[in-house]
């Protein structure tokens, strides 16, 4: 027949049908069924009624329906199963025609309606729930895409419910406690989500309990949901070992200062707090974790905890966050604190350092964000750190010391960007209180890192504002290439340099050590007792606008180098200083190059004041090739240039002295000889006269008129 939903069976409230009078049978009577409320009797208020086969198939059949002797509906005298579409009215008669029951709703409720209830938004309300996923374990599914409805992961905890649906054909996933859950029976049940939430797991972050395992069982689960995401609750999370983040899965808490993966003092001090799936330690890999990333939350590595001996661990070890071989992954609004050796550290599988500074590791990390992240309190090494890796962009960070117990060495830099590292870029980020704010460099024995921009970055207290550092250019081991090239300071700000926390270093403001290329632009240094130093055969140098203000306080023996010190004999060359105005009252040459041999110099646009008459604003012994040009001395100086090639005396200048390709063209209100100090080829203009004068020996005596009418 055609197909129908029969589904309400046909039976007595009670066991069998009885007379209510008696509770005997109610033998050889007859039942009637119709619409509720009415008189099932009359045929109008009937409805139909099926016996329900074997087979499920279903037969209608005529009222009334018959009892036997037993109190059972009988057909033929066969016992048959009686169904209907819907809920009804039935009516009991004896074998006499007497009523013996009358029910007018015997179901209470209509199937459609009920089901028009349950497609109500407050349809759940008539669904009964599992408590807990070990009450889902006993509760073997029937039906493909089954669903059920858990109340929370574990008696009294109160997160971690939700809806699960049963995956007939899967037959070999484990049971990992939050996302798919395994009966006694071998099948699975999977939790409905786009996503992971750690509660799923009922894990509470009472920064107490160790629960990695958990977590890290959430990160794999995550790989194979649709948004492919971890959610954190706001908490601290305890652990004593890594996590592990797979590609393409991001970890995200609540927020940087609510969320924090917490390091237990049980935890070993090699352990990483975070790191990347494929991390292996001392392996270089060329197979990539990719599109990882952190987002809002902190994390604490407890490091006095942990190692209150100092410890020294090896590298990517006690590191806070680690990205080894990592491509196209960020750290965003995080805060870092208390590590180990580094707070975070992107890299190759190892530090590299095969004794040739041509050679570079593979497997390096590369297109790599941290953005709107703290670090803070690293225990023994950097605070952000990269090796080997490129085409990173650091923005909006903060990285500082305040640990009052810090022992202090010469290597806990803030941000570094450390051998083998290229096409950097450092933005918008603060370093305060270590002992390199802002550090590009590469050990004796490495490549350096190439090509990093430093823009608008502050440093306060440190030792070092700015430190450019490779080996000394001219001592490249033979075979191997100068690779120490390409560096910019732009916008940047140098506040307070100062060596208090560690004398044996002398502060600097900007340090270069043996790099080409380095581009220093708009720099402002405030106060501190640091200079600008370069040494190592450092060359290519461009320094266009530098404001000093804010009290030089004259520390790290400055008073024998210069606001800007070029180290004697160190071959630096081939630089230029634009734009240099000092606005405190020092006691030091703004600029100070002893180097008496044939280098590329130029100098303009330069004013300072002075405090002291017995020293130059500029101390240096000009050479061909030098061009030295708009000088202007305010205060207290003993000239505004001194050539210090020469005795003393015969080579101070005023202001209005400059050098054009190492000739040295002099103006004054008056005739030279017995007053300016010359040497051969200099030429002196007097502005009173119009009449020149040539320099034919070293001394103030020498002057020849160039010009007739003298």
């Amino acid at each position: 027949m055609t197909d129908i939903t029969a589904n309400v069976v046909v039976s007595n409230p009670r066991p069998i049908f009885t007379d209510s009078r008696t509770f005997r049978a109610v033998a050889n009577g007859r039942i009637y069924i119709g619409q509720i409320d009415t008189d099932p009797v009359n045929p109008e208020n009937q409805i139909p009624v099926y016996i329900e086969n074997e087979d499920g198939t279903h037969v209608q059949i005529a009222q009334p329906l018959v009892i036997n002797s037993a109190g059972k509906i009988v057909y033929n005298g066969q016992l048959v199963k009686i169904v209907t579409v819907q809920g009804h009215s039935m009516a009991i008669y004896d074998a006499y025609g007497s009523q013996v029951d009358y029910i007018s709703n015997v179901l209470k409720y209509d199937p459609d309606q009920l089901e028009l209830r349950l497609m109500n938004q407050d349809g759940y309300k008539y669904i009964g729930r599992c408590k807990t996923i070990d009450n889902l374990r006993a509760i073997e599914p029937t039906v493909e895409n089954q669903l059920i409805n858990v109340v929370e992961h574990t008696d009294g905890i109160g997160i971690g419910g939700g809806f699960f649906e049963y995956d007939s054909k899967d037959h070999s996933s484990t049971d990992d406690d939050g996302i798919t859950i395994v009966t006694s029976g071998g099948k699975r049940w999977k939790r409905i989500c786009n996503e992971v939430y750690a509660d799923y797991y009922g894990i509470i972050p009472d920064g107490v309990n160790a629960v990695q395992d958990k977590i890290n069982k959430a990160l794999q689960a995550a790989k194979n949901t649709k948004i492919k995401q971890l959610i954190l609750s706001e908490g601290s999370y305890g652990i004593n070992s890594a996590l592990k983040i797979p590609s393409y899965v991001r970890l995200r808490g609540a927020g940087k200062l609510k969320t924090t993966i917490f390091a237990l003092a049980s935890m070993p001090i090699t352990e990483n707090c975070i790191q990347n799936e494929l991390y292996e330690y001392k392996v270089f890999r060329t197979n990539y974790d990719t599109d990882i990333r952190i987002e809002d939350l902190g994390v604490d590595a407890n490091n006095r905890a942990r190692n209150p001996s100092e410890t020294w661990m090896d590298a990517t070890q006690g590191t806070t966050i680690l990205f080894s071989t990592v491509s196209h992954s960020s750290i965003k609004n995080v805060y870092c604190k208390r590590g180990l050796q580094h707070g975070i550290d992107i890299c190759a599988g190892y530090y590299f350092d095969d004794g040739n500074i041509d050679n570079n590791a593979v497997g390096g990390s590369y297109d790599i964000v941290v953005e709107d992240t703290f670090v803070q309190n690293s225990q023994l090494d950097d605070l952000i750190t990269t090796h080997n890796s490129s085409n990173i962009v650091i923005n909006r960070c903060r990285v500082w010391n305040d640990d009052p117990f810090q022992v202090w060495k010469d290597n806990q830099h803030g941000i570094e960007i450390d051998e083998g590292s290229y096409n950097v870029t450092v933005m918008d980020c603060y370093a305060e209180n270590v002992i390199t704010g802002f550090q590009q460099k590469g050990h004796a024995t490495t490549m350096p890192a190439r090509s990093v921009r430093f823009i608008r970055c502050y440093a306060k207290d440190c030792v070092y504002s700015f430190q450019i550092e490779h080996r000394n250019s001219q001592n490249i081991p033979l075979g191997q290439h100068m690779q120490a090239r390409n560096s910019v300071i732009e916008d940047c700000t140098s506040d307070n340099a100062n060596n208090y926390k560690y004398m044996s270093l002398h502060a600097r403001a900007v340090y270069v050590i043996g790099f080409f290329g380095v581009y220093v632009r708009n720099l402002r240094v405030i106060g501190g007792g640091g200079n600008i130093y370069l040494t190592g055969g450092a060359k290519y140098l461009n320094f266009d606008g530098i404001q000093w203000t804010g009290v030089y306080s004259g520390a790290s023996n400055t008073t024998s180098e210069g606001l800007i010190h070029i180290e004697t004999g160190a071959a630096v060359d081939d630089y230029c200083i634009r734009d240099f105005i000092c606005e405190d009252t020092v006691t030091v040459p703004l600029i100070r190059d002893l180097t008496d041999t044939i280098v590329q110099r130029n100098i303009s646009n330069i004013r300072g004041y002075g405090g002291d008459a017995t020293i130059p604003m500029i101390a240096i012994a000009p050479s061909l090739g030098d061009n030295i040009a708009n000088i202007s001395n305010s205060g207290t100086w003993a000239c505004a240039l001194r050539d210090m090639a020469r005795s003393v005396g015969q080579g101070d200048y005023a202001q209005s002295v400059s050098f054009q390709n190492g000739f040295i063209f002099i103006s004054g209100n008056g005739k030279p000889n017995g007053v300016i100090a010359g040497k051969p080829g200099a030429v002196y203009v007097n502005t009173a006269s119009g009449f020149q004068y040539l320099c034919t020996a070293i001394g103030k005596d020498n002057w020849v008129p160039i010009t007739t009418g003298v």
